[in-house]
């Protein structure tokens, strides 16, 4: 395969993989708290890390990684089926990894897509087994619940509203993350991203709690491949979103959901310092000027990854 048919295939790969990860989220939250949504969130965590393996390889032949989400299936009442149905599609994205496999002619996509089908064989048997033991769950939560108050459905409104908001950072934040050339940039954009997706499960699980659905949409994603405007974006959504969490935690009167609430808003300031930092360090070099030597005793420090942690 040429490297433009590659790059279609693996971004179509993409495009799944990115559906699948909300799915298996959405899912794990529909079930509320117990081992089972957790190991179905860290199956999801091992979908973020092919998403990322996926996306490098679009960028190593010389493709811009899609940020589309094909179409997903969203909570089931009947949650049997329901994991019936992420069983399924662990056993499709098998066999497209060794159809594409079969057809790629590249030794290194090949060993990548090996690792792959690995995880997926373990998927298939993970949700095969957790479709039964399902049953045993009682006291579930209640989505789309329609006696919710008016006050609930304001929150539920207002948390959306937030969710959708990281979920659009989150992308972006990934995007950037993959293009970036600048490695202290790129590991900066993976932890903020990393962050964005822990708060977008909270709002999530909150508003299930709350008997809403989530929604993880976004309309438009704007996005560049300019490092200095990519950072001088994020620090203006940074703000947009610090300011946003403010009146929300105002207009909130239960203690829990505005501890929440002032948390995430800490950390969202503590982004934008973080973008300011990597923006001061690159000013330099935009300008056309040589960046200032940095000391070797002060390592640039990094949060950590999604795709490490457990």
């Amino acid at each position: 395969m040429t490297p433009a048919e590659l790059i279609q295939e693996l971004n179509l790969l993409l495009e799944k993989k990115h559906a699948e990860i909300i799915q298996y989220l959405l899912h794990a939250y529909s079930l509320g708290e117990g081992e089972i949504p957790s190991e179905i969130e860290e199956v999801s965590r091992e979908s973020m890390r092919h998403f990322k393996w996926i996306a490098q390889f679009v960028v190593r032949f010389g493709g811009d990684p899609s940020m589309s989400r094909a179409p997903f299936l969203p909570p089931q009442k009947d949650r049997q089926a329901m994991l019936l149905a992420d069983r399924d599609l662990a056993r499709e994205n098998l066999a497209a990894y060794q159809q594409l496999q079969a057809m790629s002619g590249n030794e290194r996509l090949n060993q990548m897509l090996d690792r792959l089908i690995v995880d997926e064989v373990a998927h298939d048997h993970f949700f095969e087994k957790m479709s039964s033991e399902v049953l045993e769950l009682v006291d579930l939560p209640m989505m789309d619940n329609p006696d919710i108050s008016p006050e609930k459905k304001a929150i539920i409104q207002m948390l959306n509203e937030d969710a959708q908001d990281e979920y659009e950072a989150l992308l972006k934040y990934l995007h950037q993350s993959f293009v970036t050339t600048d490695k202290v940039a790129a590991d900066v954009l993976e932890d903020v991203a990393i962050e964005e997706m822990r708060h977008l499960g909270h709002l999530s699980e909150e508003v299930i709690e709350l008997g809403g659905t989530p929604l993880i949409e976004v309309e438009e994603l704007l996005l560049t491949q300019d490092l200095a405007e990519m950072l001088r974006s994020d620090i203006s959504d940074e703000e947009t979103a610090t300011s946003n969490y403010a009146k929300h935690i105002d207009a909130i009167d239960d203690p829990g959901i505005k501890f929440m609430l002032d948390r995430i808003r800490k950390e969202e300031i503590h982004h934008t310092v973080q973008f300011k930092e990597v923006l001061d360090r690159i000013s330099p070099q935009v300008n056309g000027e040589e960046p200032p030597a940095q000391s070797p005793e002060k390592p640039t420090l990094t949060v950590g990854s999604l795709y490490r942690q457990k």
